[in-house]
């Protein structure tokens, strides 16, 4: 509930509201996020080591996707997590897209078998299937709890909103049949399937999920009442001359640099 409360911005969330997904961090949670490409990697390992030496019996999972496997710290978390044989699942989301760039337009080979390559215990699931994703996940996080190494999950979810605000929901938009019909399909065969619990149970915890999303939701959000900028900016305008004065040094400095730059271009170009 912390947590989600910090997704939407309130104020009681794990980081007052002011983290959001991308940078929230919490040492009571044993939670964090970061901003920066394929970071959840070294982070989730830093966090892993730190159960082995302390001997918590606990496993670190790191949730990342296709694109940020590709990034250099990704790789070498691989490495050495395979090396010290670290307490860790990496759970990576494939969407079929690096942000605006298609998967497979910017990754070479298969990201199981490469995970195997390291030496990770690895496997693939459907990301939609709650009940597969929750039995093959059980698997690599008692077999590294165990003392048997890291895994790898490899989800494959469809991708129904944009990566970025500015195109929330356009290829369910532009395609609804192809791309909704699908997912909607597995979701009915997930809750009528059998197996797992009751239909009963099922309902109910959907209904309990709902309701915790709206009563959070209900909470208003911060909306920059505590942002430091704004505090900043408010104080700038009660000193008017002083942040003219402030302007006008920025503004000198940036001309002098660009005026040395041009010069200097020019003797360059005299040589």
């Amino acid at each position: 509930m912390p947590m989600l409360r910090e997704l939407l911005g309130c104020e009681d969330g794990i980081c007052g509201g002011r983290g959001g997904h991308m940078h929230l961090a919490s040492k009571e949670h044993l939670a964090a996020a970061s901003g920066i490409v394929g970071a959840s990697l070294p982070t989730a390992a830093g966090f892993a080591l730190a159960n082995s030496r302390l001997r918590t019996n606990r496993v670190a999972v790191a949730f990342t996707g296709t694109g940020a496997m590709n990034s250099g710290m990704a790789l070498e978390t691989l490495n050495l997590a395979a090396a010290w044989s670290l307490p860790l699942v990496v759970v990576c989301i494939d969407n079929g897209w690096a942000i605006t760039t298609a998967s497979e337009a910017q990754t070479g080979g298969d990201l199981v078998d490469r995970a195997r390559a390291f030496g990770f215990t690895a496997d693939s699931v459907d990301g939609s299937d709650v009940q597969s994703v929750h039995k093959k996940a059980g698997k690599l996080i008692n077999a590294a709890r165990r003392g048997k190494g890291p895994g790898f999950l490899l989800a494959e979810c469809p991708r129904l909103d944009g990566h970025i605000l500015g195109d929330p929901l356009l290829r369910l938009a532009r395609k609804p049949l192809a791309e909704g019909k699908d997912l909607f399909a597995k979701v009915i065969s997930s809750a009528t399937s059998k197996g797992g619990g009751g239909i009963r149970d099922r309902t109910g915890g959907m209904t309990r999920m709902m309701s915790t999303m709206a009563k959070a939701r209900r909470t208003p959000a911060r909306e920059g009442r505590d942002d430091p900028m704004r505090a900043v900016r408010k104080a700038m305008d009660r000193q008017k001359a002083e942040r003219q004065r402030i302007d006008s040094e920025v503004t000198e400095e940036i001309e002098a640099a660009v005026e040395a730059a041009l010069a200097g271009v020019g003797e360059s170009d005299d040589a």
